[in-house]
């Protein structure tokens, strides 16, 4: 389904321009698309155009940074902070442009779905009318358009699991294995180390979710995906601290890994390292235990929490550096589902 035809530019205010499209994708994946720096890469820039430089910190006062080559070379560079997060429905951020100083704009990005189709409305409060008046006469209509049917063109290619074989990111030919894969799970590698974020709010306090990412009787009541349990969790939360946890999977081996702390802030933020081990906590080789090479290790996470009102939290969990689309894409399958099991525990 083409949606070129919903575009619409208007400007409501003296110093703003909203911009509507739909799309014929879940409100989830749009919000992804927007969010996530391996599908950012493909389709943010006008044709002609590449996105060379794509860092995203989803969090609020997380900074974000975007550089475009242009055809003869040139680059152009973007930059802001996250004002706002309430996914998937929500997101504000600052945007300032490294080439030109006429001030901070303040972008609003609404995403409402309504049978199996998501609007988009972004609206850009600019700091001056006389900004806005420039933008709009830099031909801000044909470049988002181009940019919104590349962003048209990936939601129809992620939701076909087919991925961009043409795109900055190389798509690798189908496995035996990966036939085996569950829907949305693609094969390949990216052309650079890719970050996976989620994010998540909760209705439970901050305390309470602390608790749960560092109590061993509650990090056992969530740690690991659907089916599995977890019936080992010695918790060391603490600068140089080792946790080791274990999955059980309904049918095969017990799963271990160690998570060894590098930075705890108490009900604010935590960084570790988890790597695959035995049942001692010794870590073990991928390859050894039957795991294809590019199992990821030494996987570098962080953990942010934030109090929202009414009493509840927003976690921004990432894990870092990416090579494999495959573990990317489970790993974010086992953690979305880690997430639910915890929000059950938490409301328990």
């Amino acid at each position: 389904m083409n949606l070129e035809a919903t575009l619409a530019i208007t400007t409501p205010e003296d110093r703003d321009v909203v911009v509507t499209r739909s799309f014929a994708a879940p409100r989830d994946l749009v919000f992804q698309a927007l969010t996530r720096p391996d599908l950012i890469r493909r389709w943010y820039a006008m044709e002609g155009w590449a996105l060379t430089v794509c860092e995203v910190d989803l969090r609020v006062g997380g900074r974000w940074r975007y550089v475009m080559r242009k055809p003869d070379g040139g680059e152009v560079g973007q930059h802001g902070e996250y004002r706002e997060i309430d996914a998937p429905g929500r997101l504000v951020h600052t945007e300032a442009w490294e080439d030109w100083d006429p001030g901070e704009t303040l972008v609003t990005t609404v995403l409402t779905e309504q049978g199996g189709v998501t609007t988009f409305t972004s609206t850009m409060r600019f700091p001056s009318r006389e900004v806005r008046d420039i933008v709009l006469r830099s031909g801000l209509e044909g470049n988002v358009g181009q940019i919104y049917g590349r962003l048209e063109g990936i939601l129809a290619e992620e939701l076909a699991g087919t991925g961009d074989a043409s795109g900055p990111i190389a798509t690798a030919a189908a496995t035996d294995q990966a036939s085996q894969l569950p829907p949305g799970v693609r094969t390949g590698t990216f052309d650079e180390p890719t970050d996976l974020v989620l994010v998540r709010e909760l209705d439970a306090p901050v305390e309470a979710v602390w608790r749960a990412w560092t109590e061993a009787d509650l990090v056992m009541r969530w740690w690991g995906p659907d089916h599995f349990s977890c019936p080992v969790a010695r918790m060391d939360v603490r600068v140089g601290g080792v946790s080791l946890v274990c999955m059980r999977p309904p049918e095969g081996a017990d799963m271990y890994s160690t998570w060894t702390y590098r930075e705890v802030v108490p009900l604010e933020r935590l960084e570790w390292i988890h790597d695959l081990t035995d049942e001692h906590g010794r870590q073990i080789d991928p390859a050894a235990a039957g795991l294809p090479d590019e199992f990821p290790r030494h996987v570098r996470n962080v953990l942010v929490m934030e109090r929202l009102p009414g009493d509840r939290a927003r976690l921004t969990v990432t894990e870092h550096g990416y090579r494999s689309m495959m573990f990317f894409d489970l790993s974010r399958m086992g953690l979305d589902q880690c997430l639910d099991k915890m929000a059950t525990a938490l409301a328990g």
